[in-house]
């Protein structure tokens, strides 16, 4: 946990002075030599040399140009839900971030949990996976999450999530920034949905779709917000978005953008002066929680409270005298519905044929 704040005071450029100055101009260095190999990567698949390979059923990607936390989650369960409203078999394939048991990730846990019929198949080659939901779930159309760097993959329709709070990564490829690679990745997509639009300004918000206009002067751009739905806890029973107003909490998040989800919690009226920031997916140990639980203890918290991702992997914990609650998050686009649904339709359009 304390290596993570470190990292990302640093590269924010929040942390002063000459140490962190010269450690900043090191990961320059580096970043430079990550920017090249994905620049090369791209040449190559974008002249033929390198193959995307196909699968037998259409595939949507949902990915991102920065290194986690853009609100990928929420939108891949919105497109679930949005096939399976229109009665279409859908599977989702990803990587598994973060899992060291072999039995799904987080987001693996959490997927089940809120669509336990859906085929969920993790594994670093997203095209054996494809082929796996496939054979094993019968599915017709495939929801790649995180899928926007692995071109090996050819996919039917590629939508790029953009961070509004955090666009561009501080400006910079990994490890100087959290850009996976240059912006001029957009040039790829066929949509950019700007999630989290409810925490910057109309300012903000404008500033971010002309930097995108700039780059992608075509692309269609798409605006949703986070729709805090209520609070789960481990055993499923739910509480109203209200239930935590005026309660002392500790909060606390292991996901990409934890500083999105503390801003969320503020926009809810919960006191987050007391905050625990951990790497995204993270493995929380019984110390952890034990130390959890003190800080709240110590701060005279009645409750802590968390992302669905985290309660996922805190269930083998006693929960102790505190209870724990999870915000329960929704997208709601309000701007390009309609291109969202016309591109859904293109692709259902080859699945028909």
């Amino acid at each position: 946990m304390q290596w993570y704040a470190t990292y990302m005071n640093l590269i924010s450029g929040r942390q002063r002075g000459w140490w962190p100055t010269v450690a900043r101009s090191g990961l320059w260095l580096l970043s430079g030599v990550y920017c090249l190999g994905a620049a090369v990567k791209n040449f190559l698949y974008d002249r033929g040399w390198l193959r995307s390979h196909r699968v037998s059923v259409p595939v949507i990607s949902i990915g991102n140009l920065t290194t986690g936390g853009t609100g990928k989650s929420p939108l891949v369960h919105w497109f679930v839900n949005e096939f399976q409203r229109r009665e279409v078999r859908v599977g989702v394939v990803s990587r598994g971030y973060g899992d060291h048991t072999n039995a799904g990730n987080d987001e693996a846990a959490e997927l089940h949990q809120r669509f336990p019929s859906v085929t969920h198949i993790q594994n670093r080659d997203r095209v054996a996976a494809c082929r796996q939901a496939v054979e094993r779930g019968a599915v017709q159309i495939i929801v790649a999450d995180d899928g926007f760097q692995h071109r090996r993959l050819y996919r039917n329709l590629d939508l790029v999530v953009i961070d509004a709070t955090q666009p561009w990564g501080y400006g910079a490829c990994l490890p100087r920034g959290l850009m996976r690679e240059s912006i001029r990745g957009l040039r790829r997509a066929d949509l950019a949905l700007i999630s989290r639009a409810e925490l910057v300004s109309p300012d903000q918000l404008q500033q971010t779709r002309a930097s995108i206009r700039r780059i992608a002067p075509q692309l269609a751009i798409v605006t949703a917000t986070t729709e805090p739905q209520g609070w789960i806890n481990g055993d499923g029973h739910r509480l109203a978005i209200e239930g935590l107003s005026g309660r002392r909490v500790l909060a606390f998040a292991g996901i990409g953008n934890p500083q999105a989800f503390c801003k969320l919690l503020q926009n809810l009226g919960i006191d987050t002066s007391e905050f625990c920031a951990f790497p995204d997916h993270h493995a929380y140990s019984q110390s952890d929680w034990e130390k959890l639980q003190k800080m709240a203890i110590a701060n005279q918290a009645n409750a802590l409270v968390c992302t669905r991702k985290d309660l996922v992997k805190l269930t083998e914990f006693n929960s102790g005298d505190l209870p724990i609650w999870a915000l329960d998050i929704g997208v709601k686009i309000v701007n390009g519905l309609e291109e969202i649904h016309q591109a859904m339709d293109r692709v259902l359009e080859k699945l028909r044929a």
